[in-house]
């Protein structure tokens, strides 16, 4: 039976038509090393781990492992179906995100 995260996303996917590509939770964990890619903040213990589409299913993003990254469940809430460009929180700098002051 999959992870019900899995089923949950794969479910998202079909009702947007994006594209699907298997995807391993754990290999996207270890590539991002339990960092949150918005807050730079480890996550894990009282930070819910939470794995975000960067470019939302609900925006055309495909489900794949190089769309999703790691991210806290704060952010993740906080971003919603934005595309990290459009939040005004976060700011690009030098190519990494950064939340604003």
């Amino acid at each position: 039976m999959r992870h019900t995260w899995e089923s949950a996303n794969l479910q998202r996917a079909r009702h947007y038509g994006v594209r699907i590509e298997p995807v391993n939770r754990t290999n996207v964990i270890r590539r991002d090393g339990c960092v949150c890619y918005m807050c730079k903040r480890r996550v894990g213990g009282k930070r819910q781990l939470v794995l975000d589409h960067v470019i939302p299913l609900a925006r055309g993003g495909p489900h794949c492992e190089s769309n999703l990254k790691v991210a806290c469940g704060l952010c993740n809430a906080r971003k919603g179906n934005k595309l990290p460009c459009e939040c005004a929180w976060l700011r690009v700098g030098n190519g990494e995100l950064v939340i604003r002051k």
